[in-house]
Order: C-alpha cells, then sequence, then structure tokens
C-alpha cells in the first residue's frame, strides 16, 4: 500500500511560503482555493479527496479568528467530501496556553 498516494496536502491562506516548504519536502499541495467576501468565506477543492488521509496546513499567526474560521470551514468541506482522515497541521496555535 502506498501511503503517499492515499493521502494529500492542502494549506490555507495564512503562511503560503511554509506550506510550499513543506510540500517540497512530501508531496505537492493539493488544488485547493479559498475565496473571502465580506462576510463569506467560500472553499473549492479541485482534487479528489474520498478516501483519502488528508493534511491541512494553517497557521495562526497574523489573523487568529480569520485563520482559525478558514481551518473549520476547509475542515468541513473536506468532510463533506468523505475523506478518510482530517489532520490538521498547526505549527502556531493562537490562544494556547
Amino acid at each position: 500500500m502506498n501511503t503517499k498516494a492515499e493521502m494529500i496536502l492542502l494549506a490555507g491562506n495564512s503562511h503560503p511560503e511554509l506550506a510550499e516548504l513543506i510540500a517540497s519536502r512530501i508531496k505537492p499541495l493539493g488544488d485547493c482555493k479559498i475565496y473571502k467576501r465580506s462576510e463569506e468565506t467560500k472553499v473549492e477543492i479541485g482534487d479528489s479527496i474520498r478516501g483519502k488521509d488528508v493534511f491541512i496546513i494553517q497557521t495562526g499567526s497574523k489573523e487568529p479568528n480569520d485563520n482559525i474560521m478558514e481551518l473549520l470551514i476547509m475542515c468541513y468541506a473536506c468532510k463533506t467530501s468523505c475523506a478518510r482522515n482530517i489532520i490538521c497541521v498547526i505549527p502556531y496555535l493562537p490562544y494556547s496556553k
């Protein structure tokens, strides 16, 4: 069983440079577009994630409230797309003690 074929990396908008550095060592980032309007955030995942392990890379350094909400919306999009597992990689978790 090839585990790299069954996983997909997605990245939020919080720190794209970090996500690219991580992806350069593991696997290319999946196609994920995040659209923000005044009061609405939409996530569009271009790759099939059905039955795959999804790793979402998102920090919370600049705008923690927006970044956490973006992460939760991405998780919900993955859940409704039937991802096997959703793993959040959060190098900097704001509001933690």
